[in-house]
């Protein structure tokens, strides 16, 4: 009996183990494997994996376009039409493993840019830039929007009433009189509810103590153009001083600069420009994006 039990233990040991190792190596084939490839219309994509799997090509409508293909050993894929395509793999021709995602694209072209651009951002809501405390009008000193607004929120909502300007906020804290605001404001892409009552300062005003601002401007370097006249600025995004994060944005638009001084980078530091922004004039372009990569 204890032979049976001891020999039970050695063969769940031994299950766990085949287990585990089948777990580790399927993992590290699916790191070999990509998630997305975008490849030329009528153009080859070749592949030097060199793993022990079967892969099917598939159309948007599950059509197989090729079958049992050996990605042991070099593939080339020749792309048809433009449109989504994607691969299924099996481990030795069994095990489903993973899946890439291939999108077939025309050739594009684009122009290199270079030219300096002045920008200006207008924020998906009024950006929280910090708090702050208020001397009262009695002496006392309180942070109304302490443990409720926190700095690099955005404020979408006062009162049930949608606020894109800071004017529209500082006209419905001043019209308070006192009585607690319904506040709603989004934070890492959630929509949360406060509730604030205003305070009157020294000087008879009411205030919640946030700074805020609903916009900015700056000058850069455009990156390049695309042929439909899309562009891309900066490599990186535009973020806010306070609190590094990228500035979630509505739209924006890039006009005329004349710039004034050039700040050298150095190494971990970038440069910097400094100009004017020609808002006169009509603007050049549109902003849709600001991401960590750059504004578009």
């Amino acid at each position: 009996m204890k032979n049976f039990k001891k020999g039970l233990i050695y063969a769940g040991v031994l299950a766990f183990c085949i287990g585990f190792g089948a777990y580790i190596y399927c993992n590290s084939i699916k790191k070999k494997i990509p998630d997305k490839l975008y490849i030329y219309k009528q153009d080859k994509a070749v592949f030097s994996m060199d793993i022990p799997v079967v892969g099917t090509v598939y159309d948007s409508s599950n059509n197989i376009c090729a079958d049992n293909i050996d990605f042991g050993k070099q593939v080339t894929i020749q792309s048809g039409n433009t449109g989504q395509y994607y691969v299924d793999y099996k481990l030795f021709g069994l095990l489903s493993v993973a899946r890439t995602h291939m999108e077939v694209v025309d050739e594009k072209y684009i122009y290199s840019g270079g030219f300096q651009v002045g920008i200006y951002l207008k924020c998906n809501g009024v950006y929280v830039v910090n708090t702050e405390t208020i001397c009262t009008y009695d002496g006392q000193n309180v942070v109304p929007a302490k443990g409720k607004i926190n700095k690099g929120d955005y404020i979408i909502k006062v009162n049930g009433s949608q606020t894109d300007t800071k004017e529209q906020l500082l006209q419905a804290v001043s019209e308070s009189a006192g009585n607690s605001m319904d506040i709603t404001v989004r934070r890492d892409g959630q929509e949360i509810e406060e509730q604030i009552i205003p305070v009157k300062n020294v000087a008879g005003e009411y205030k919640i103590g946030i700074w805020v601002k609903d916009d900015t401007q700056g000058v850069g370097t455009v990156t390049y153009v695309c042929e439909d006249g899309t562009f891309a600025a900066l490599g990186h995004g535009i973020s806010d001083n306070e609190t590094g994060k990228v500035l979630d944005i509505k739209d924006g638009m890039i006009y005329r600069t004349r710039i004034l001084s050039i700040v050298p980078g150095k190494n971990g530091e970038p440069g910097e420009l400094l100009g004017t922004i020609d808002y006169r004039e009509d603007n050049i372009g549109s902003i849709r994006c600001n991401t960590d990569k750059g504004i578009y």
